[in-house]
């Protein structure tokens, strides 16, 4: 399965080497959210104010490990098309909006150093990949902190998993798969958050 795994990648550095180009593929993750529309929002607001990554996540490529856990990249032919801290915390926020206006908390929709928050939420991405068998792997920490008094409200951690099913080389199909994955596995770590942060984020008079 290694070897045969292997092929593809060692075909495309090949190639490079030689001097042809091969189409490069941009993927971005989805909240699968519709735009959200309201006429006044609350005065109390929440932002997603941090996200961290581990060394091997900060790259352009999508990571993905091989069968023995060793990681395979191909950053000039599938890459991230944004930085990924920004997408994870693109997604979280969309996923977070509608229950937490419902709770009187608007989030903010981008990390703006112009706007105080209520409240920030740290996020710190421990792994997030997928690998040739099929396992694509969730593991995140987060911190709620109220930004008035500096102290920190909640903190927590959430792990998920998903199997998928892969074509038999490494493609372009091989990567839409483990970041389709990878979005789902985001979108329920951020609807967990939103039942979190509506318990322990008070709107505020």
């Amino acid at each position: 399965m290694r070897i045969r795994a292997l092929l593809p990648l060692a075909f495309s550095l090949a190639l490079a080497a030689c001097g042809q180009s091969m189409p490069t593929h941009y993927y971005i993750l989805d909240s699968q959210v519709q735009p959200l529309a309201a006429e006044s929002m609350p005065r109390t607001t929440l932002a997603v104010s941090t996200v961290t990554l581990p060394a091997y996540l900060d790259t352009k490529a999508v990571v993905l490990r091989g069968t023995d856990g060793a990681v395979l990249d191909v950053p000039q032919f599938n890459m991230w098309g944004e930085p990924l801290e920004e997408g994870i915390a693109r997604v979280l926020r969309q996923r977070l909006a509608k229950p937490l206006l419902a709770r009187g908390l608007t989030v903010l929709p981008s990390q703006d150093a112009h706007i105080a928050s209520a409240y920030n939420l740290v996020v710190d991405i421990v792994r997030l990949e997928g690998d040739l068998a099929g396992r694509v792997l969730l593991e995140a920490r987060w911190t709620l902190v109220d930004a008035d008094a500096s102290r920190v409200m909640a903190r927590g951690g959430w792990t998920g998993e998903e199997g998928v099913q892969l074509p038999e080389t490494i493609g372009q199909e091989t990567f839409k798969a483990v970041v389709a994955a990878e979005s789902r596995l985001l979108q329920g770590f951020g609807d967990y958050l939103a039942g979190r942060l509506a318990e322990a984020a008070p709107a505020r008079p």
